[in-house]
């Protein structure tokens, strides 16, 4: 089985597939490490109808609003269900779609039926500790009340009405590029304490956030799940692997801080599908989706498309192009880029239910070089045996958090490193990293700056590669 880590910030690979995971890139991101978790028996059978639409049901009713009743359905057919108000009339009987299944839903939220989405928010243990978010959350959902933030006044607190508009949002930008998207419903709204995991840390990255977040605890099959933290130290609020399967033993994930904005739940959930960020040509460059056939986005260079979820502020002024009005991301369909994505989207309907090349690791034993993960295995207390991504073996006293740095120290003087020298015109370019694991680190003279090899392999650290990836310094 291979790892790989999610490394939280821009994301160019070289050799490997370019994956662009946060809201506001300004540095690199890519692959992560852990196990994905069997779906329960209810996520793939769908369960009693209590609310939202099935996959079939009509778009308009899966908002806000009373949850109607149902039966159970089966993997292929779903439940028939009744009742439920959005205030637009009452809604039609699902018919579940194979392996979705799920229960035939009626108007309003909260259905188990279809694609759940899940929000799970991290908060310190502090007595005014709470989620906070922007204000644009009760301008965007004026229907929600206003809760205040205790350790953020006078922003609002996130709450479940916040969770639900979000699910309708995806509905409804989705639905705008495939007519045959698939539903998703409201499932729950956690808040959990942990200190450890209530600040992102995108810059520098923090290993331990990346691996908790995007392992195996909060993912679950057939599942949307977004992970919370409360703030973030950074100039990245978001990240998402990029086209995740989605299916009754995988589920899809993405980080995302409320304290940023709305539009970081949508931009990272894009991110989720497939989705490249949207920008001109200067700004985003040429980007090659490789499923289905392929999909090739090449912007133009005079490009305004600022309203797309996925745009990132990457529309610099070019010779001879207007400047970009500021615009508030409120669609996936936009002009040069819809139809695009669209196909992306399309192409992830049908290839979802694949198994997914993301695999994590099943415990919080490991141990982390640059970006490389070393599996750990504690057999019995105090004899725990580490694997390098070479496959060399190596032993540590403990697998407790509390000894992470020992186990990360013990497996950089373990694992072998492999070390790319760069063309003499740039001494300054550092690349190396741990023989086996799936990609090379890269670091530009300016730091911040960082791009990846493929596994093992030095042979593209071009001139040219550099150029594109490392500003001139």
């Amino acid at each position: 089985m291979m790892f790989t880590k999610l490394v939280v910030r821009a994301s160019w690979v070289v050799s490997v597939a370019v994956v662009c995971s946060s809201i506001a890139c300004s540095g690199g991101s890519t692959p992560g490490s852990g196990a994905g978790g069997k779906g329960s028996l209810a996520d793939a059978m769908g369960g009693a109808g209590s609310g939202g639409s099935a996959a079939s049901a009509d778009l308009s009713h899966a908002g806000l609003g009373t949850s109607g009743s149902g039966v159970a359905g089966s993997p292929t057919t779903g439940g028939a269900a009744t009742g439920g108000s959005d205030g637009n009339g009452g809604g039609q009987a699902g018919s579940g779609l194979e392996p979705q299944g799920g229960a035939g839903g009626a108007t309003g939220g909260g259905g188990s039926g279809g694609l759940g989405v899940r929000f799970v928010g991290f908060i310190g243990d502090g007595p005014n500790d709470d989620l906070p978010a922007t204000s644009d959350f009760t301008t965007t959902f004026s229907e929600c009340s206003f809760e205040p933030s205790k350790s953020m006044p006078p922003l609002p607190r996130f709450n479940e009405c916040f969770a639900r508009g979000i699910v309708k949002q995806m509905n409804q930008a989705l639905r705008e590029l495939i007519a045959d998207a698939p539903l998703f419903h409201f499932e729950s709204f956690e808040v959990v304490t942990d200190p450890k995991l209530a600040v992102y840390h995108s810059d520098p990255s923090s290993d331990y956030e990346a691996q908790h977040l995007q392992g195996n605890t909060y993912r679950r099959g057939n599942t949307m799940t977004f992970v919370m933290p409360s703030t973030y130290s950074g100039t990245i609020a978001g990240s998402a692997f990029n086209a995740q399967s989605l299916n009754p033993d995988f589920g899809m994930l993405a980080i995302a801080v409320p304290l940023a904005s709305v539009q970081v739940f949508l931009h990272e959930f894009g991110h989720a599908i497939g989705f490249p960020h949207a920008g001109n040509a200067a700004g985003v460059g040429t980007f090659t989706y490789d499923g289905c056939g392929g999909v090739t986005l090449a912007p133009p260079a005079c490009l305004c498309e600022g309203a797309n979820y996925m745009s990132s502020g990457a529309f610099p002024d070019t010779s001879g192009c207007s400047s970009c009005a500021i615009a508030t991301r409120s669609t996936y369909a936009t002009p040069f880029f819809g139809p695009k994505y669209a196909a992306i989207a399309q192409c992830w309907l049908t290839r979802r239910l694949e198994s997914s090349p993301i695999t994590f690791l099943n415990a919080d034993c490991f141990a982390i070089v640059g970006s490389a993960v070393a599996t750990c295995t504690e057999a019995e207390p105090g004899a725990v045996t580490c694997a390098c991504p070479s496959g060399q073996i190596f032993t540590v006293d403990s697998c407790t958090d509390a000894t992470q740095t020992a186990r990360n120290a013990a497996a950089g003087a373990a694992c072998d490193r492999i070390k790319c020298p760069p063309p003499p015109e740039r001494p300054g370019v550092v690349c190396e990293g741990l023989v086996g694991a799936p990609t090379i680190p890269c670091t530009c003279e300016d730091h911040s700056q960082q791009f990846y090899l493929g596994k093992d392999d030095c042979s593209t650290l071009t001139l040219a590669n550099i150029e594109h990836f490392c500003p001139a310094p």
